[in-house]
């Protein structure tokens, strides 16, 4: 992946339809070894208008401690930027560490709502989206059918069930 700069103008172009749609969600992914570059809280605060936001802190295994105390602390900082932060989870795209607890969270505040993948360049969303998207899958088959969610799979670079209709916009 090349790193592209986004100017907000392209950003808002891109998610303004999906928010004109229906009410969404917005899984906000931040890098744990760079909070404040990879954060870039203003445009998002600005098309957001109020939205929920779950804070995906990603990457947090390359970090030599990453404790409940750091994420309450990341989170709190995303607020300070205007965003409306109702969880935050600590992940790895790479160990998949978290993120079964993060697809559960998404797929339980989501109920009906769009939900919108964004983050900086660099994030590891598409790696995320991935892990995401094959959880929350299973999540819902398992809620549809009235069974235990039981495990997932990892999904093949660049594959997303279509069902979902998660869509990757560009970095800012």
């Amino acid at each position: 992946d090349e790193v592209r700069e986004v100017p907000p103008e392209a950003f808002v172009d891109c998610v303004e339809p999906i928010l004109a749609r229906a009410p969404a969600l917005c899984v906000k992914i931040v890098d744990a070894t760079d909070f404040d570059a990879t954060c870039i809280a203003a445009t998002l605060r600005e098309v957001l208008r109020g939205s929920p936001v779950v804070l995906a802190v990603n990457k947090v295994d390359l970090m030599p401690r990453f404790d409940a105390h750091d994420l309450m602390y990341m989170r709190h900082r995303l607020e300070e930027r205007g965003l409306r932060c109702i969880d935050a989870h600590a992940v790895s795209a790479i160990t998949g560490a978290g993120v079964a607890d993060l697809a559960a969270a998404v797929s339980d505040a989501a109920a009906g709502r769009n939900v919108l993948v964004c983050g900086g360049a660099s994030v590891g969303k598409s790696t995320l989206i991935n892990l995401l998207a094959a959880d929350v899958s299973r999540l819902s088959d398992a809620r549809r059918e009235g069974r235990p969610a039981g495990r997932a799979r990892a999904l093949g670079k660049g594959e997303v069930p279509a069902r979902l209709g998660l869509r990757k916009d560009p970095p800012v």
